[in-house]
């Protein structure tokens, strides 16, 4: 007879393979969207491995401040350089070890609750049906797609995998048989491990909290809600110091300062959300392709009733939370995927100025639906151990549907243009999928093509400064100087700080015979980040005008962070052989 252990390795291996097999086909894709500043534009992220002790060189806090992800990215290009298979076979075994990690949650879970039901341990079999289930639920789901295939939301993936890792950690500590000290080893190192999911990126704020409802409704056993709460308080406190420390860092210290720059408010953002979670939900239970994009044109509600929908989306949330509350000694897996669902919201969901939705940010939140969702369903609907064939053969066939939606919605980012243009289809007076499919075309040298989207994207947003930007960059390729100038210009009044712009701008005016003017555009892009490129260029134009000295200080700085670009180390020579 085959034994639970057996049933568990083969189950491990079904979730590896599947994963493989679905993500196999993105091995060959290029970089996209951010994964251009955070990856192949990122020099902080360029060391060899023998390099590796530079620590001076390696900038883990750039673009974005989330050291563990972006210690990942340093890695995978020691390790091989830009070469994007490499960074999509990372992402995918981070999503593969997820999803393992979801059916050990599942396992844990379906476990505790049904030990709360007063369930005797004859369903371990169904159990383990269930939990590897709940993995080849997450690793199939086209959810996932998002922040899988989308290499720099590795971020996500990265931060939920050392999530979910540590809530295990925590969870079989209080298996354990080991008291005291043992129990404490285990522990140190679930926190440990929250601590790798907060420096890959901030939505691990949550982990405390989850931990405080895991011992507050299943490890209290007993022991008064007084007495748990004076034990427990001071630490929930404590982690609760902690991760918003860490939020408010990543923020720059002020996590509502990019409001300035943002079409909409704190209030109309908060109005909207719980419309947006209520699409994450259509999206996890009807994950169509058709239903996918990596851009989602969301109407801002102004007001309760503005749309008027916004009322119904506040009122259903109530409904639920009401009804979680009230069933949870009934139905209690269904009742903790509600609150899970809520509480991944938090972070994302509520105050920071982002942009209203991404289905990246569904990653953290479809844990909890994938692992004791389907577990509290079986129980609710009042389903027997003898139905159990036919169950699975359902299963079975849900996870086909849902692999073959995975590979349909992965081939859209097989390039550039195919990508923008699937979002284009699906968002069409959405300004970001038009100039960022004129940014497809441009790349592939159609820039007058390229043109109509940028002017597109502008007439739907006047103030949207990447159209103007791009457009200026277009007309500049395509010698249309005064044209370039005067969408560069544009793009500064928007945007006084955008470097690249500056560095645009100065190319132009020297091409128009404004040198000077040109120069001071350059200089005014270099003191604004650390941009290599943007550096070299500035010293080869101060050198063209014989200014040796200033053009060696700039191009040593673009040397000593690019080092690996053999033509900024053949002009600074240059310039130290003439000087």
């Amino acid at each position: 007879m085959i034994s639970l252990r057996q049933i568990s390795l083969g189950g491990g291996a079904a979730i590896a393979v599947l994963g493989i097999a679905l993500y196999a086909s993105t091995f060959s894709y290029p970089f996209v969207y951010d994964d251009a500043s955070s990856i192949v534009q990122n020099p902080g992220i360029r060391l060899s491995l023998v390099e590796f002790s530079s620590w001076d060189r390696l900038r883990l806090w750039e673009p974005t401040p989330r050291p563990v992800a972006n210690l990942s990215f340093a890695l995978n290009y020691a390790a091989g350089g830009l070469v994007p298979s490499g960074f999509r076979a990372v992402n995918v075994a981070i999503h593969i070890a997820t999803s393992l990690c979801v059916a050990l949650l599942a396992w844990f879970g379906i476990g505790a609750l049904s030990r709360r039901s007063g369930e005797a341990d004859e369903v371990r079999e169904v159990r383990l049906g269930f939990a590897l289930f709940a993995g080849l639920l997450f690793v199939a789901h086209p959810l996932a797609t998002q922040s899988v295939t989308y290499i720099v939301q590795r971020m996500t993936s990265l931060s939920t995998l050392f999530y979910v890792a540590a809530l295990c950690l925590w969870i079989a500590g209080n298996r354990t048989s080991a008291e005291g000290a043992g129990r404490l080893v285990w522990r140190c190192g679930a926190i440990g491990v929250w601590l790798l999911a907060m420096g890959s990126k901030e939505i691990a704020a949550t982990w405390p909290i989850a931990i405080w409802l895991w011992e507050w409704q299943v490890e209290r056993q007993g022991e008064g809600a007084r007495a748990f709460a004076r034990r427990s308080l001071p630490w929930a406190f404590v982690f609760g110091v902690v991760g918003a420390a860490v939020v408010w860092a990543y923020a720059g210290g002020d996590p509502l300062a990019d409001y300035r720059r943002k079409s909409f408010t704190l209030s109309e953002r908060l109005w909207t959300e719980p419309r947006v979670w209520w699409s994450y939900v259509s999206l996890a239970l009807a994950p169509l392709p058709s239903r996918l994009s990596v851009i989602h044109d969301v109407e801002m509600s102004r007001g309760l009733f503005t749309p008027w929908t916004t009322a119904l989306a506040l009122a259903g949330w109530l409904v639920v939370v009401v009804a979680s509350v009230r069933s949870f000694s009934k139905h209690p897996a269904l009742s903790a995927v509600a609150v899970w669902w809520l509480l991944q919201q938090m972070v994302e969901g509520t105050v920071l100025p982002l942009e209203p939705m991404y289905e990246h940010r569904t990653y953290l939140p479809m844990v909890g639906v994938s692992a004791l969702a389907p577990w509290g369903l079986w129980r609710a609907l009042g389903i027997r151990n003898q139905a159990a064939r036919p169950v699975a053969i359902a299963a079975a066939l849900g996870i086909a549907a849902l692999a073959l939606a995975t590979v349909q919605r992965n081939a859209v980012w097989s390039s550039h243009e195919t990508l923008w243009r699937d979002a284009l289809a699906k968002a069409p007076a959405h300004p970001r999928p038009n100039t960022n499919l004129g940014m497809a075309l441009a790349i592939a040298g159609r820039n007058d093509e390229a043109l109509g989207y940028y002017h597109r994207a502008a007439e739907l947003d006047p103030d949207f400064q990447e159209a103007h930007h791009n457009a200026g960059v277009a007309l500049h390729v395509l010698g249309r100087l005064d044209d370039a100038e005067r969408e560069l210009q544009r793009a500064l009044e928007l945007e006084p700080n955008d470097r690249f712009t500056h560095w645009t701008l100065g190319q132009v005016l020297i091409e128009q015979g404004d040198v000077e003017g040109g120069i001071k555009q350059l200089e005014q892009g270099a003191k604004l980040g650390r941009e290599p490129l943007l550096w070299f260029e500035l010293g080869r134009r101060l050198a063209e005008q014989g200014r040796l000295e200033d053009a060696e200080l700039w191009l040593a700085y673009a040397v000593a962070v690019d080092r690996a670009n053999p033509e900024m180390h053949a002009v600074l020579g240059s310039v130290l052989v003439a000087s």
